[in-house]
């Protein structure tokens, strides 16, 4: 198990290689490996480029028969509209491998236990679960939307010593150090979309766009703003320039009318409490917004975290009080320390004069073979 542990971990190495070009597909590396030489090794490069096993394949100069596949997800074994590559179990099998080690069963429903087995039917050996948490960490983006049918949902937020997103006035600028902002621009460029709220928009007036060191946008693809705001208006005069603007509103609420045509409305249901997230964030999914950052405010952060339609937390802690004003989360329905929220996999670093604290809503489960 430990020498597999170490192809393994080569085998991830490769898999970060196709970090932000391959979403919404999983990132995956594969090595082939006789008498503990490495003969090959393969990388999913792009979004509908050839897969990691197929790539380790090609890239072998000699004959890999008898030899052990290393592969950081589970080989897919079908075909089908929208699929741009032919099954992997169907080259693995007539390359000869004779063994194949795998970190994680895939969650897509159409794979699933399927590549194994059809290894498994055709006389190859087939080890599971090494370094799977690993894998599955990798893979958050991928793993949500497969299993959840929804965008990976990131919550960031600003906040003062004593959990304030901004003072009682309501100003908030600047609570994070430059370092931290610069930080969030990141988060941007990374992201398909940017969500806040009503009151946010209407407060703050913010563009949710990418922008270089003199706060100028950056070229190139900016991600698209969306707005919850049950009542479908946006302040006058604020359509700035930026990504496409997608409202989501309730569904009983009239359309205003004279607005560009780059600013989307989008009724869902509501109710006293508001939006229906599950409905907005599906709708998103739809068009083809596959990481959301959630930028608040209070009662934003806090439907998410009450339906638990979120995955990873972001808080730029800034060594300062502020005694009253909107705390970080609204309505979050939590009175005891056992029905407390606790995040996974935290850490902390510094960020300029900040403290930067990072975690995940659960720790990743593993799936049966």
């Amino acid at each position: 198990m430990q020498i597999d542990e170490v192809f393994m971990r080569e085998a991830l190495e490769l898999a970060k290689r196709g970090w932000d070009k391959v979403f919404p597909n999983p990132m995956v590396g594969a090595l082939i490996v006789r008498d503990g030489e490495v003969l090959a090794k393969g990388w999913h490069e792009r979004y509908g480029a050839i897969h990691a096993e197929a790539a380790a394949l090609a890239n072998c100069l000699c004959d890999p028969i008898g030899a052990t596949l290393f592969v950081t997800l589970e080989p897919c074994c079908h075909s089908g509209k929208g699929k741009h590559n032919p099954p992997c179990t169907d080259a693995i099998i007539r390359a000869g491998i004779s063994r194949v080690v795998i970190a994680r069963v895939d969650p897509n429903p159409s794979v699933a236990g399927g590549g194994i087995s059809k290894l498994r039917d055709h006389g190859i050996s087939v080890l599971t679960g090494v370094l799977e948490e690993e894998s599955a960490r990798l893979n958050r983006v991928y793993e949500t939307l497969i299993r959840e049918e929804r965008p990976y949902v990131h919550l960031k937020a600003a906040i003062s010593l004593d959990g304030f997103l901004a003072a009682s006035d309501g100003t908030s600028k600047w609570i994070s150090s430059a370092e931290s902002r610069d930080t969030v621009m990141h988060f941007r460029s990374q992201s398909d979309g940017i969500l806040t709220g009503r009151g946010t928009l209407f407060t703050d007036l913010p563009s949710l766009t990418v922008r270089d060191g003199e706060n100028k946008i950056s070229p190139g693809r900016q991600p698209a703003r969306i707005f919850l705001n049950s009542r479908g208006k946006i302040p006058e005069g604020w359509q700035k320039e930026g990504g496409q603007v997608h409202i989501y509103h309730n569904q009983c609420c009239l359309i205003p009318e004279n607005i560009k045509s780059d600013v989307h409305f989008c009724p869902v249901p509501g109710d006293s409490k508001g939006l229906s997230l599950p409905h907005v964030l599906s709708d998103l999914r739809k068009k083809n917004i596959h990481r959301l950052l959630v930028e608040g405010g209070s009662k934003t952060f806090g439907s998410f975290l009450r339906n638990g339609l979120w995955d990873r937390m972001t808080l730029f802690v800034a060594p300062i009080l502020l005694g009253e004003g909107i705390p970080f989360s609204d309505g979050l329905e939590v009175s005891t320390v056992a029905s407390k929220l606790k995040l996974r996999d935290m850490t902390s670093s510094r960020c300029g004069n900040d403290v930067m604290f990072n975690g995940y809503r659960e720790a990743l489960t593993c799936l049966p073979v």
